[in-house]
């Protein structure tokens, strides 16, 4: 527990919903190369990639939410900020998440890339919005 509590909030949430948004839209998203049914490339592309970017937004912002509201219930956090950091996180995070979902192949390589780039993405978005002044108002809220 003592090295979780290490890791900020939105590292947390971003990791969460990334791995699962990826996995889910990998999972059941459309393969990147569909220019065999006679379809210009560009427009087989878009036409694959939309879905996927929604998928893994939708899912992202169902995940993070479900990963706030766990930090709020385990860690004792105040829900309002915490959901709210974790809405912020889902919607980049799902973006990279379907991208990554739809251009990796198997459903584990996008999971993992989907987790790494959930966790970047949630540092950064900490490391904006969570400083001492700054959204939150009390760094200790967010760093544990």
């Amino acid at each position: 527990m003592a090295v979780v509590s290490k890791i900020p909030v939105c590292a947390r949430i971003g990791l969460i919903s990334g791995f699962f948004a990826a996995l889910l839209c990998s999972a059941y998203g459309q393969q990147p190369f569909l220019s065999t049914t006679g379809t210009p490339l560009p427009v087989a592309v878009v036409a694959g990639l939309a879905p996927s970017l929604m998928g893994g937004i939708v899912a992202a912002l169902v995940f993070a939410v479900v990963a706030a509201l766990m930090h709020v219930v385990l860690f004792r956090y105040p829900a309002a900020p915490i959901v709210w950091i974790g809405i912020i996180t889902a919607i980049p995070v799902g973006l990279v998440a379907g991208f990554l979902a739809f251009n990796l192949g198997p459903p584990w390589l996008a999971a993992l890339a989907g987790g790494l780039a959930g966790f970047v993405i949630g540092w950064l978005v900490c490391w904006i919005f969570c400083r001492k002044g700054r959204y939150l108002g009390k760094a200790e809220l967010v760093h544990g």
